[in-house]
Formats: structure tokens, sequence, C-alpha cells
């Protein structure tokens, strides 16, 4: 798939609903919210927002994919940042 161009690629003729449009334009501007946490004291620690993945991504130095699937998957990000879409509350 990956440098196959014009009729050689798989996607080649695809065309998207507009529906599934609007649901990658959703998906690409979700705003994210950067927790620190610190495994000692098991502590989660407002860091910083971003208006979108891709913000996240070039300050976290990653892709939109992987910022997306840390989100979902609700995992640890590099052994320290916890990524949400909403942000949490302190209580």
């Amino acid at each position: 798939m990956f440098g196959r161009t014009g009729e050689n690629s798989p996607l080649f003729g695809i065309l998207h609903s507009e529906e599934t449009k609007t649901l990658m334009s959703l998906a690409k501007n979700k705003k994210v919210f950067v927790y620190s946490f610190d495994s000692l004291s098991n502590e989660t620690i407002f860091y910083k927002s971003f208006n979108s993945c891709s913000d996240a991504a070039k300050e976290l130095n990653t892709s939109n994919s992987t910022i997306s699937k840390y989100i979902d998957k609700g995992r640890l990000f590099k052994k320290k940042w916890l990524l949400f879409s909403n942000a949490i509350s302190s209580n």
C-alpha cells in the first residue's frame, strides 16, 4: 500500500460519505488533555491541553493516530502521560 499512487493505490476511486468526512474531521480536531502520572504517589496532575490531536502529537513527538489510540485505550503514554479527550475532575 505504501508508495503506491494513482490507480495502483488500494484507495483509488473510493469516495467517503459526508458522514464519514464529518467523523474524520471530529476525530482529527478533538481536544486533548494531558496529565502527568506519578507512579510513586499515584497522583495525576494536569499538564496541558491541546486544541487537536495534531497539536498534541507535535508537542509529544508522535503521530496523530498514536495520540488517538492512547486516548481511546486509556493507557499510559511514554510511561508518564495520560491522555484524555475530556478534562478530568480533581475529586
